[in-house]
């Protein structure tokens, strides 16, 4: 089921959604496919992965690219969607 057409509506209608919540949401639905998305870990990313750019604009770009990225990660390194959250929180501070 394709629901990122719905993250301009929720953005929208739910005052004070950002990406954490919006994320929290779809990740909720499915731990697997979807992925909590925090500037924390986006920033975590880049640490992890140096020459990273998104080169998607917008919510909806941003987060299809940085789930397949982080889904590919997890794939990779055998790592459960709750893992995921901790690994890039704790590689964030460094």
């Amino acid at each position: 089921m394709k629901i990122y057409h719905l993250l301009p509506k929720i953005r929208r209608d739910i005052i004070g959604a950002d990406k954490g919540f919006v994320s929290s949401i779809f990740y909720l639905k499915n731990n697997k496919k979807y992925n909590i998305f925090l500037d924390r870990f986006e920033v975590a990313l880049k640490i992890l992965i140096p020459n990273l750019s998104f080169q998607k604009t917008g919510f909806e770009g941003k987060y299809r690219e940085y789930n397949r990225i982080v889904n590919r990660l997890k794939r990779k390194y055998c790592i459960n969607p709750q893992e995921i959250d901790i690994i890039l929180t704790v590689i964030s501070y460094w």
